[in-house]
């Protein structure tokens, strides 16, 4: 959920002005937390799933829904990044340009967009190489939009997903049914089946 209109203030929910604010708190999330943690930083995890969002409370860190977010909490960090992942659409803008304009008059923030493989969480995303990652957006603030964020380590990021992979690759060469018989959360990767697109968001896009 976007924010806009009125914001909440920090009193009643417990949130300190941290430096570092992510919005999303899955695989990638939780690798920018972990990323953070180590280099001392105070961190916040905006995360929409009510499970997923105790489990990270769990490691006792600020932890809120995107109704929870404060437009001060916004105001006090120095980097927002942006892992808040939409399956098989695009990604979810996670702060209005009104917001993020707010938010950027006292202090001037760092955006990473890790979700810009998919069109990227915040307002004015656009993708950007390794030769030259980053840019300044309307309000000064600095942008980091390369995709495929693994590719600057292209032959370990290979070796690790071939490593992961490989388990699934050996059961589906015997075959979808027996495949799925043995793994049922392959399901959930196929894409196209006897001719049919079964991802929906996909089949609306296309209009197939």
């Amino acid at each position: 959920e976007a924010i806009a209109g009125e914001y909440p203030s920090l009193e009643g929910i417990g949130a300190k002005p941290g430096q570092v604010v992510i919005f999303g708190g899955g695989s990638a999330g939780q690798k920018a937390l972990d990323a953070s943690l180590k280099l001392k930083k105070e961190v916040c995890v905006i995360e929409k799933n009510d499970p997923r969002r105790k489990a990270l409370q769990a490691r006792q860190i600020s932890v809120f829904s995107p109704k929870e977010l404060a437009l001060p909490l916004l105001k006090e960090a120095d980097i927002l990044i942006g892992c808040a992942h939409s399956k098989a659409s695009r990604a979810v803008q996670v702060i209005t340009p009104e917001a993020l304009k707010a938010a950027s008059v006292s202090k001037k923030k760092i955006l990473i967009d890790i979700s810009i493989d998919q069109g990227g969480n915040f307002p004015e995303a656009k993708a950007k190489t390794y030769e030259d990652p980053v840019y300044l957006d309307s309000w000064g603030n600095l942008h980091f939009t390369v995709p495929n964020i693994p590719s600057l380590a292209g032959k370990k990021a290979s070796e690790i997903l071939s490593k992961e992979s490989l388990q699934y690759t050996l059961v589906l060469t015997k075959g979808l049914p027996e495949a799925l018989r043995e793994w049922p959360e392959l399901e959930q990767a196929v894409n196209v089946q006897n001719g049919k697109v079964m991802i929906p968001s996909i089949e609306k896009a296309h209009q197939l």
